[in-house]
């Protein structure tokens, strides 16, 4: 679908941000006892401001195509997130190997770049115990 919207649609703004809102709670409410009484934890990550192809590599693994379609579409692959995160650290963040992989043989992308944490999408995946995607990151350096 999202190939086909691209394919015909010339126009169509590949790198309009979300227009989602950060989640701000009440003033009178205690955080604590809202996020316990929904069974939440402290942290919920916010996709504000992600442009198309940052919710695709955020998406899953099932994404790849959109985000090769996306990319051939002329998307902005230099876009980062508030953090900093480009879009290898949010497929990282979230696990998507085949994303990862193949924003990384595209070539166009620094791999070994840093977020406003001074994070790797390596040190991201070491962290989130994602062996598969260490042992992919092993394969660039031994490239390099």
């Amino acid at each position: 679908m999202v190939e086909k919207l691209l394919k015909f649609h010339y126009n169509l703004k590949v790198n309009f941000e979300a227009l989602e809102r950060a989640d701000v709670p009440f003033p009178f409410v205690k955080t604590e006892s809202l996020l316990s009484s929904q069974g939440g934890s402290a942290f919920q990550k916010e996709y504000f401001g992600y442009t198309p192809l940052m919710l695709a590599a955020a998406g899953g693994d099932s994404n790849v195509d959109i985000v090769k379609a996306l990319l051939n579409a002329k998307a902005d692959f230099k876009k980062t997130d508030e953090f900093g995160n480009s879009i290898l650290h949010i497929a990282a963040m979230n696990s998507n190997n085949k994303i990862m992989d193949f924003i990384a043989k595209e070539g166009k992308i620094d791999i070994f770049g840093r977020n406003k944490d001074g994070e790797t999408a390596l040190s991201i995946c070491q962290s989130n115990k994602n062996q598969k995607g260490v042992n992919l990151y092993e394969g660039y350096e031994k490239d390099e």
